[in-house]
This record gives C-alpha cells, structure tokens and sequence, in this order.
C-alpha cells in the first residue's frame, strides 16, 4: 500500500487528518520537530524528510505544512505536493500578513483566541460541525509556544 505524508499546520497535529480517508493509500503524519538554534528552513525540512521512507511519495500539507512540503520537494523527488489552506512561496503571502511580519505585530499582539471570536474564526476557517468545533477548541486551550520567525518557527 503506498504511503501519503501528511504534515499539520503550526498548532494542530494529526487529529488535522483523522478523517481523511484515500482509498488505496496508507496516511502518515510527519510530526513537527523542535527547531534547533538558528537552523535555516532547509535543514530543518531535511531532517522533517527522514520520516519519509518510501520513494517518490505523495506530501499532503496544511498550512504552515505546506510550506515544509514545497520545502522537502526540494531535497528528494516526489511524485505529487498537494496543498490545503496553504502557499507555494513568501510572495504569494497576502499583504496584511506582509505588513504584520515587518511591523513585527506578532511580537505585541498575541496569536490568542477569545470567546468572542471564536464564531467568527470558525467561520473564516470553515468549521461546522459541533466535532470540528471540539478540534478546534482543544486546539485552543492546548499552549504553544511557538512562534513564526520569517518562515521557520522558535519554540
């Protein structure tokens, strides 16, 4: 049965992938790794890659995943990158998200979730269902630490 990696997005986990079912194929999730001092995005997606062992896979990312996947693309031939809710390189950032990083925004406002937007980021999100909410909330309540210098993260 040949394997798809999957990688989560900054926060989440494999539960982003529970329910994905691809008849035929065996889903891996590749955990996310500690960064380690000043280590440069390519040696960190090289040491994500080692989990990968078989040829020419298949990488699923979300998010931030998806970046790793381009990133791991890179290093070892791969039949096919498929991305959710993510971008192919900094430029296709959106603009907001630009202006943030250079303002350094993410330094003084805090990435918390509130009671009170809570509908409204699981709308923007597309969550639905009173079990993707459950996901979601336990993703909340769960602390990180972690935090997006450039395109690596710093726990």
């Amino acid at each position: 049965m040949k394997a798809i990696y999957c990688i989560s997005g900054l926060g989440a986990d494999d539960r982003a992938f529970s329910r994905l079912k691809l008849e035929g194929y065996k889903v891996v999730c590749i955990p996310w790794l500690m960064p380690l001092p000043g280590e440069p995005i390519t040696a960190y997606a090289t040491r994500m890659s080692k989990a990968i062992t078989t040829e020419k896979p298949i990488l699923i990312g979300l998010s931030f995943g998806g970046m790793m996947a381009i990133e791991i693309s890179k290093l070892i031939p791969v039949e096919k990158v498929i991305l959710i809710s993510s971008i192919r390189s900094r430029s296709e950032l959106p603009g907001w998200m630009k202006a943030a990083g250079l303002l350094g925004l993410n330094k003084v406002l805090p990435m918390k979730s509130y009671k009170l937007t809570e509908p409204i980021q699981n709308r923007f999100i597309g969550v639905t269902t009173p079990e993707e909410k459950e996901m979601v909330n336990t993703y909340r309540r769960t602390p990180h630490k972690c935090t997006w210098i450039g395109l690596l993260t710093r726990c």
